[in-house]
């Protein structure tokens, strides 16, 4: 529970330029959102009341993605100034971060909260009347919809069963998580929005590690993030605080869990989301996770990018891969230099993929992902898939894992299975492999 106290009615001084009552304000921040258009960040800020989007300086967008400002941490606007009719924060100081949302904020005028989720998506203006879909998803939450019995299910009656009722499945010692019993209410995730509670299934496709990061103000914040997929999208969750420490030993790449969460939990993903869902979701100390069995559990899949068509990728959103694997080299580290890392010691291997294109691209592989692959691999040609690799412009294109990547040899999926058999035909045969974005040629085997 915060332990800090919001500035009443700083939203209306700081938007309607008036005189304010105390400054500096102590606000929340609601959600962080890049706009791409402008190529500035944006921060919905609240004061418990009203809240409203203030654009940030751009000396605020390194604490922005370095996690320094973050979702519902409580700030102190120290100093702001106004551009035309936008409000700018220029420097601040971050006093805590709950883990909920403090008080029941509203836009500060009622159309804005339908327009704000649109623009981000659309960079175009809509009035909140002409979208009562979003109106009524504010009123609906699925997870108090009542079931219904299914049509012609008879309705036990009488004393108890005969049969006593089965247990429950156990959890494993020391787990914070417990078996499902019931799936309940879904939503999938393609369907989420940040209007309502929500109960969601995903298998775990991606984890990170556990990592500790300093604000400005020196105080330490765990935190790490796993991505889910169901049968419609996959989707970003983050954990904080004591909910990171709680649930990082337990939650498992691989398999399925459900989550539950209030409002506010839901809201628009960063630039560097590497899911495919518009959304992002953060655990707070009200969530349950829940492991599911792997009867109905969803399958892991993949949306892969030929690699002849990577460049069209450089610098945008993550993209998954497929290849042959044509050269693997040794293990390397370095040290990094600058950055959250500095001084840190970072393992790498560079491999490179060839496919049906006809072209390569080489992949660096960092940390714990470089020991998935050796180079006895290479030298037998094995199949590689990666989920979630970054393109970047390095040699013309070039791939790279991240912490959010997920890697799989020798893959049981249909396209491993159509490459291998292109490969061991007429694959094998060619004697050059043009590399993607112009770079360096390799040869064949």
């Amino acid at each position: 529970m915060s332990t800090a106290t919001l500035t009443k009615g700083a939203i209306v001084h700081i938007m309607e330029d008036r005189d304010p009552v105390e400054k500096p304000w102590v606000v929340q921040v609601l959600k962080t959102t890049f706009v791409e258009k402008v190529k500035r960040w944006r921060i919905t800020i609240s004061d418990g009341v009203h809240s409203a989007n203030v654009l940030a300086a751009t000396q605020l967008k390194e604490p922005i993605q370095d996690g320094t400002i973050s979702e519902n941490c409580v700030m102190r606007i120290v100093d702001s100034d106004r551009i035309k009719n936008h409000v700018q924060i220029i420097s601040f100081e971050v006093l805590e971060t709950p883990m909920e949302v403090i008080g029941n904020p509203v836009p500060l005028k009622g159309e804005e909260k339908v327009k704000q989720e649109v623009t981000v998506k659309e960079e175009v203006a809509v009035k909140a009347e002409s979208s009562p879909t979003k109106q009524e998803a504010v009123t609906e939450d699925p997870m108090q919809v009542e079931k219904k019995p299914d049509v012609g299910s008879p309705t036990p009656k009488g004393p108890a069963l005969t049969s006593p009722a089965p247990s429950p499945p156990k959890a494993e010692a020391g787990s914070p998580i417990s078996m499902s019993q019931s799936a309940g209410n879904l939503m999938p995730i393609d369907q989420l929005n940040p209007y309502c509670s929500c109960k969601i299934k995903g298998r775990v496709v991606t984890k990170e590690d556990l990592r500790a990061i300093k604000t400005r103000t020196g105080a330490e914040k765990k935190v790490f993030s796993i991505v889910i997929m169901d049968d419609t999208c996959d989707l970003k969750i983050t954990l904080w605080d004591e909910v990171a420490s709680k649930y990082h030993a337990s939650i498992e790449v691989g398999k399925s869990y459900t989550f539950t969460t209030g409002s506010g939990c839901v809201r628009m993903g960063g630039k560097f989301n590497p899911a495919k869902s518009d959304y992002e979701m953060t655990l707070n100390n009200k969530s349950i996770i829940e492991q599911c069995t792997e009867n109905d559990a969803p399958k892991v899949t993949f949306r892969f990018v030929s690699i002849d068509q990577l460049e069209a990728h450089i610098k945008k959103a993550s993209v998954d891969v497929i290849g042959i694997l044509q050269e693997v080299s040794s293990t390397t580290e370095i040290v990094i230099k600058s950055g959250s890392d500095a001084g840190k010691t970072k393992q790498k291997r560079n491999v490179t993929l060839v496919d049906a294109s006809g072209k390569q691209v080489s992949l660096t592989m960092w940390d714990d992902m470089a020991n998935l692959v050796q180079e006895a691999d290479g030298s037998r040609h094995a199949i590689l898939a990666v989920r979630s690799v970054r393109v970047g412009d390095y040699n013309g294109c070039s791939l790279s894992t991240s912490r959010m990547s997920m890697v799989e040899l020798d893959p049981e999926l249909d396209e491993a299975k159509a490459l291998k058999e292109w490969y061991e035909g007429s694959g094998s045969k060619k004697a050059t492999f043009e590399a993607v974005g112009g770079g360096s040629a390799g040869g064949g085997s």
